[in-house]
């Protein structure tokens, strides 16, 4: 089955991968490939493909006190536990290793919006997308998939403005931005699932790979990172900075 996305845009790759990996709690045999058109995950079905989504509106999230710096007064950007499909993930790619300082993954926590904020919202605004969705939608903006004041971690090029590339601050002019809840989620998947702590900062340029071959899960992980022998297409994302906010550009291939 192919759940279309492009891989040029690191939501759309991000979200491919949290998607890959929900898919293998239900069935780990599962294996996954990118396409022109979005990443094909074979064994699946509609059964499988539902009970992914599905499971996302059932999902709980709430901050990982024993991994807070100060568990009575926790910041913004705290560590979280997500409780999805009957397992507990840990969220925190916003950190580094040590849970402390800013990294690459994500850019959009700043001002009074925490990471538990942005997650609750994304649950919330999936649970009346799940019955319409398919693979063909799940990632797109059409039909609702698009939600303007939804919150985001800014992964996505294709929803995200800065004052640097519009020439004004869409906040000031009364703009409303809009996200795609599903990709933000499973992006954040994503990047928890198939990338390692980050050590950059925030503002660094993210590269990753695509691969053309079925593999299995374990190692579409290494795939990811370029530590695959074979057909890898390498690809770098640019980071567009406006300030405390910002996003990623659609990268280029190399």
């Amino acid at each position: 089955m192919l759940i279309k996305a492009d891989y040029r845009n690191v939501a759309d790759y991000l979200a491919g991968l949290g998607f890959l990996e929900v898919a293998s709690w239900h069935r780990p045999d599962i294996c996954g490939r990118w396409t022109e058109a979005g990443i094909e995950i074979q064994p699946m079905d509609e059964g499988l493909f539902r009970a992914v989504v599905e499971c996302c509106a059932g999902a709980r999230v709430e901050l990982d006190l024993p991994a807070c710096k100060d568990e009575d007064s926790p910041s913004k950007e705290s560590p979280l536990l997500l409780n999805i499909a009957e397992r507990v993930i840990p969220l925190n790619t916003w950190l580094d290793r040590q849970l402390d300082r800013k990294s690459i993954w994500p850019p959009g926590i700043s001002g009074q919006v925490a990471a538990k904020m942005i997650v609750e919202d994304l649950l919330l605004r999936i649970v009346p997308l799940c019955e319409r969705a398919h693979p063909k939608l799940v990632f797109g903006m059409d039909e609702g998939f698009a939600i303007n004041d939804c919150a985001q971690f800014r992964f996505d090029g294709s929803t995200a403005w800065t004052t640097l590339n519009t020439g004004f601050s869409p906040n000031d002019a009364g703009i409303t931005i809009a996200a795609r809840p599903f990709v933000e989620l499973f992006a954040v998947l994503g990047v928890q699932s198939f990338f390692p702590q980050a050590t950059g900062t925030k503002g660094s340029d993210p590269e990753y790979y695509v691969w053309n071959e079925y593999l299995p899960v374990s190692l579409c992980r290494l795939a990811a990172r370029g530590m695959v022998p074979g057909h890898l297409h390498h690809l770098r994302g640019k980071w567009l900075d406006a300030g405390n906010f910002g996003a990623f550009s659609f990268a280029d291939q190399s």
